[in-house]
């Protein structure tokens, strides 16, 4: 979040400014047009553009700052722009105050918990009798994750969109920020089987395709996760955007730091078959929030409408 002056560059309601001043200012230093120039459409467009700029910078007040000016580590500050201690805490009353950044923050965890988990138990399994890879066959492996990822890519990126476009046709032109969330469904299906073939497998030793195969498939949802959360925040709370992604940030590393500390001593109380039946579940259960926000998200922005505009205008807080 920027803080934006609304005033600047507003002509009407700038005091002692003459009209015939501005447009004297804007004319004083028109350069004689050449036939060439006349006959050139853009030529005449550039040189109309930036005389616009320059009766605009002058109708401001704004002047060019000298070399030192520049490298001032301070300067002009609005009296009705927030102090950064108070800016300091607003990611946290985000997250406590808007059940989607909250449902954002949930989402990019989940996926950050599951990398961790397959991260910290591919060379466990893959290292380890039956198929005892040595470790440049376990970092080969990897290729399915780069191939995994580069579908999900394709899935959350280009068909996200796509999808939200034709929706928004068919709901009169309108677009709704829970309407890209129905790619989720692509999730619900590729994460528990994933799970099941990858660690469920491995517990009864098929063949190393197998596990390498539901890799691939555990990976194809981790870029669907973040990109559906980031691009779910940004849509409905542009004038906080920043400050919102920090607030997903703040759970997804505490997610993440969770699942990375205990994965191993998970699998070695659970066993193999049971931790990823249970990674698996709680996959399921994220990407149901999910499903659940295509539905609810609508009427929770609007039970929220009038507090967010309430703390975007104490903010003093834009889109951008």
């Amino acid at each position: 979040m920027f803080y934006r002056h609304h005033d600047v560059g507003n002509l009407s309601d700038t005091a002692a400014l003459d009209p015939a001043t501005i447009k004297a200012s804007a004319t004083v230093g028109k350069d004689i047009e050449t036939p060439s120039e006349k006959q050139n459409p853009s030529v005449q467009d550039e040189k109309s553009t930036s005389r616009s700029m320059e009766a605009t910078a002058y109708a401001s007040g704004e002047s060019e700052k000298t070399y030192m000016g520049k490298l001032k580590v301070w300067g002009y500050r609005d009296s009705r722009q927030p102090s950064t201690f108070k800016l300091f805490f607003l990611p946290i009353r985000l997250l406590f105050s808007f059940p989607g950044i909250g449902f954002g923050g949930l989402l990019v965890g989940g996926i950050l918990a599951w990398y961790n988990v397959v991260g910290g138990s591919l060379a466990l399994i893959l290292g380890n009798p039956p198929y005892n890879f040595s470790a440049n066959n376990i970092g080969l492996t990897y290729l399915a994750s780069v191939v995994g990822v580069t579908v999900g890519c394709f899935l959350s990126g280009w068909m996200s969109d796509s999808l939200a476009l034709f929706l928004a046709r068919r709901n009169g032109g309108v677009m709704e920020p829970e309407q890209r969330l129905w790619t989720c469904l692509v999730a619900l299906v590729m994460h528990p089987a994933g799970c099941l073939l990858y660690g469920v497998g491995a517990s009864y030793h098929i063949h190393w395709f197998g596990v390498v195969f539901g890799l691939g498939l555990i990976c194809v949802t981790l870029p669907m996760g973040s990109n559906l959360a980031f691009t779910y925040i940004l849509d409905t709370y542009k004038e906080v955007a920043g400050e919102g992604l920090v607030s997903t940030i703040l759970i997804r590393n505490m997610m993440g730091f969770a699942f990375g500390y205990a994965v191993v001593p998970m699998i070695e109380n659970l066993g193999l078959r049971n931790a990823f039946i249970l990674i698996a579940v709680l996959g399921e259960a994220v990407w149901c929030t999910a499903i659940m926000m295509i539905y609810v998200g609508k009427p929770l922005r609007r039970w929220t409408a009038h507090s967010y505009w309430n703390l975007i205008e104490h903010y003093g807080a834009t889109a951008h």
